[in-house]
């Protein structure tokens, strides 16, 4: 079929269409928003239309390195040894990564239903989201505290924690290691 064949197929009189076609253009394809519109003289009377056409291929060529590059980060994050965890400054869990829920017991889905204050029991919650609010944009603070699993059991952790801001809410990314080993091995 040619390209932009369908505009002419599903148009209506009176309204705008819009449509996807490819073209061959420098010896690649190229995508194209098409819009044609209805022109109109005194009266609403018909007068022909017009025809936009815009190059897409730059956003989707775009569109699609970002997937590829979000894809990667995806997969490091997913592959550390440390559990990851975002929240917000109420605490509520908003991500986690795989060995976030393999090292508590919980699914995923159950934890983003949760807030740090279900997880750490070292600390009061009050206290906990006092102690959240008083570290700094972009400052990075260490701690050790201790995780509750599903099963009940607990885990000794150190949690490298910073917060920053993301469209204006406060958000807080901490990083989990297990060190219960690591002190058995300091003694």
């Amino acid at each position: 079929p040619e390209p932009g064949a369908e505009l002419t197929r599903r148009r209506e009189p009176d309204k705008s269409c819009r449509t996807e076609a490819e073209f061959p253009l420098d010896g690649r394809r190229q995508s194209l928003g098409l819009t044609l519109a209805p022109c109109s003289g005194r009266g609403g009377r018909a007068l022909g239309y017009s025809l936009v056409a815009r190059n897409l291929s730059g956003g989707k060529a775009a569109a699609c390195a970002l997937e590829t590059s979000e894809e990667r980060f995806r997969s490091l994050v997913e592959a550390a040894s440390d559990a990851f965890f975002l929240h917000g400054a109420a605490g509520r869990l908003i991500a986690v990564t795989r060995r976030a829920s393999e090292s508590l017991g919980y699914s995923r889905e159950e934890l983003l239903g949760m807030a740090v204050t279900d997880i750490e029991c070292r600390f009061p919650a009050a206290e906990l989201l006092a102690s959240l609010s008083r570290i700094r944009t972009g400052e990075a603070i260490t701690v050790e505290g201790r995780h509750r699993r599903k099963d009940g059991g607990e885990i000794q952790v150190e949690v490298r924690m910073r917060r920053y801001e993301v469209r204006g809410r406060q958000q807080y990314l901490a990083l989990a290691r297990e060190v219960c080993g690591r002190r058995a091995e300091q003694a």
